[in-house]
């Protein structure tokens, strides 16, 4: 069974981060404080081995999705707060690659649910994917519409397992895994016929001395878009991102 932890409102933000970009937040994420993590549930279905990402409904409360890392097929698991998994989702005419990430989002109206497919641990892909569907409603079955988009980065191959989505915009966002130097934030404003090439917005260094404090293995935006999270091996860290433009205070 896959345990599932969640943080819940004090000490979130941690002292040993930095981030490259022009400071302008419309709240300071210190100010804000977390309690210890708490256990919220263990997934009871056996075919989650290696929850990768999580997303909680942007329609429905006690709703969540997730999905598997590499090696699984393209498909996706709906459990409630006990841990319950009451349907699986397959994408009809998708291969999942490396599935590292999921968001969801409401975009232009329509509440989505993303899969990116961005892991590269040796840097051998020339382009990234995201996939997304509209979130499904009833029980568990195979989904035709599908929009895949190719994402390709400006300076060559990253690997990279932190993915989101900006709630005002419905841009997507993609952190690098790296532990020889910050790690790039890249930015898809468009997506067209072709692959597209992503803008490095800014940079962020993590964590301190030890590796696994500066690898980013996942990322989240609050649904208003003011604060974002990432997610190392060893904690988790707390952006002020504001909205619109302030957005860019992050990056």
């Amino acid at each position: 069974m896959v345990s599932l932890r969640w943080l819940v409102p004090a000490a979130l933000v941690g002292t040993g981060f930095a981030c490259q970009a022009p400071t302008a937040p419309v709240e300071q994420a210190s100010a804000r404080r977390y309690e210890s993590p708490v256990n919220l549930c263990e997934l009871d279905d056996p075919a989650v081995v290696e929850s990768s990402g999580v997303a909680a409904s942007p329609t429905r409360d006690g709703v969540w999705y997730t999905h598997n890392d590499r090696g699984d097929s393209a498909r996706f698991f709906r459990f409630d707060e006990k841990g319950h998994v009451d349907a699986v989702f397959r994408l009809k005419g998708i291969a999942a690659l490396d599935w590292e990430d999921m968001a969801a989002a409401v975009v232009d109206g329509r509440p989505y649910l993303y899969f990116a497919d961005i892991g590269d641990n040796f840097r051998i892909r020339p382009t990234i994917r995201v996939v997304r569907v509209e979130e499904p409603e009833g029980e568990g079955r195979s989904l035709d519409r599908v929009e895949s988009y190719d994402l390709k980065y400006p300076d060559g191959r990253h690997d990279a397992e932190a993915f989101f989505v900006r709630p005002d915009t419905g841009e997507m966002v993609v952190v690098t895994k790296t532990g020889n130097g910050p790690a790039g934030v890249y930015r898809a404003r468009t997506t067209g016929t072709g692959p597209t090439t992503m803008e490095k917005v800014g940079t962020v260094t993590l964590g301190g001395a030890l590796e696994p404090s500066r690898l980013v293995t996942g990322a989240d935006v609050t649904p208003d878009g003011r604060f974002v999270v990432l997610r190392t091996y060893l904690g988790a860290y707390e952006f002020a991102a504001g909205v619109g433009e302030a957005f860019h205070a992050w990056v």
